[in-house]
């Protein structure tokens, strides 16, 4: 493939502000993945809309297909990939950002999954800012360095809209400490709170098995996320994150995974800061 698409695995650390943007895509059709659409440029990939499902085949071996949704900053999305019993594929999603602030897709967001076992894989993601997001699609060989796939490599990939982050968050106060797991592999977890602008503050997560964790703070009013780590350390891999609330208003603490293969999903959450 000429596409660059999932070479890396997440994002580094930093911090940012957003600004707050509207997203549309409500579907339900059944589409056929068309080539060219493998993202050698801005134009090939497929458009999709949220409900759609759209049925394809990494073909030829190596080859990955890219969808591209508008998504509504703030909605957290599922993208799930199944297979037939009959198809030779061993799913594998990439999720990026499509471009944001003049930057090249993936600058700002990106999340790698494959399934445990089986065919299929499912990813689920909070939309930051605008300008929508791409998917991914390939074998998941073909990560590993073997390019792998053919006219039997056949799928079916869904993307839905869940609705806004906000609804879907437990409610938290600060100072907080709170012991908690993700779902699954390619899920997240939602901690809705208020912040007070300029206040300090911490979000200190600590695994307690092989989660390789990555944190955000999104802000609801913004649109976008205010904060971010992946890793606290070289030589530490979970996030802290230490600094202050650039604005004010109804925040979300998002935890995801960073990494595909974790088994042990616990960690505990501990927050501070945030005084008026």
């Amino acid at each position: 493939s000429a596409s660059s698409i999932g070479e890396g695995e997440g994002e580094g650390e930093g911090e940012g502000e957003g600004v707050a943007g509207e997203g549309e895509g409500e579907g339900g059709a059944t589409d056929q993945e068309t080539e060219p659409n493998n993202g050698a440029t801005v134009d090939e990939v497929n458009d999709v809309a949220a409900g759609d499902v759209v049925d394809g085949a990494v073909d030829p071996a190596g080859d990955i297909d890219i969808f591209r949704v508008a998504t509504t900053p703030g909605d957290v999305y599922r993208v799930t990939l199944s297979a037939e019993d009959a198809s030779t594929i061993d799913g594998h999603i990439t999720v990026l950002d499509a471009g944001r602030g003049g930057n090249a897709a993936g600058n700002d967001y990106v999340r790698l999954e494959r399934a445990p076992d089986g065919a299929g894989a499912s990813i689920a993601f909070v939309a930051f800012g605008v300008g929508g997001d791409l998917v991914g699609v390939r074998d998941a060989r073909d990560v590993d360095g073997t390019p792998t796939g053919g006219a039997t490599a056949t799928y079916s990939i869904a993307i839905v809209d869940d609705g806004p982050a906000s609804s879907q968050a437990t409610a938290i106060e600060f100072p907080t400490t709170i012991d908690d797991a993700l779902d699954d592999v390619g899920g997240v977890k939602l901690y809705a709170f208020d912040a007070n602008e300029g206040a300090d503050f911490t979000v200190d997560l600590q695994a307690h098995g092989d989660l390789d964790a990555r944190l955000f703070v999104f802000s609801v009013d913004q649109g976008d996320w205010v904060a971010r780590n992946d890793d606290r350390a070289q030589d530490d891999a979970n996030p802290l994150l230490d600094a202050f609330f650039p604005v004010g208003g109804p925040m979300l603490i998002v935890v995801e995974s960073a990494a595909e293969s974790a088994t042990d999903l616990s960690y505990t959450l501990s927050t501070t800061g945030n005084a008026p």
